[in-house]
């Protein structure tokens, strides 16, 4: 699989880019791409959560084994990126 220079892979991009259906189509046909991370232990998780990607934030934690309450190697979690970049409605969803 390809990734960038970040160790971003195509479900990270599309993370950012907030398309639910397209998050959807990559887990149907290649149900493990959500396991990855960044550099410095990003998820798409977080990165949905902080762009405000509410539709999917809400596949990935029911499609995935996220543990919603994960940390990237600074010690930022999905929900303190929701908070900072006020998505309370996803700061909602991900305490929930």
């Amino acid at each position: 699989m390809f990734k960038n220079k970040d160790v971003w892979n195509c479900f990270h991009i599309a993370s950012r880019e907030g398309d639910g259906a397209i998050i959807s189509y990559l887990l149907d046909v290649c149900p493990e791409i959500w396991n990855t991370e960044s550099k410095i232990k990003r998820t798409p998780l977080h990165t949905a959560a902080k762009h405000g990607c509410f539709e999917v934030v809400e596949v990935i934690l029911e499609r995935c084994d996220y543990n919603p309450e994960c940390k990237d190697s600074c010690g930022i979690t999905p929900f303190m990126d929701a908070v900072q970049n006020c998505r309370l409605l996803i700061a909602q969803l991900l305490i929930n």
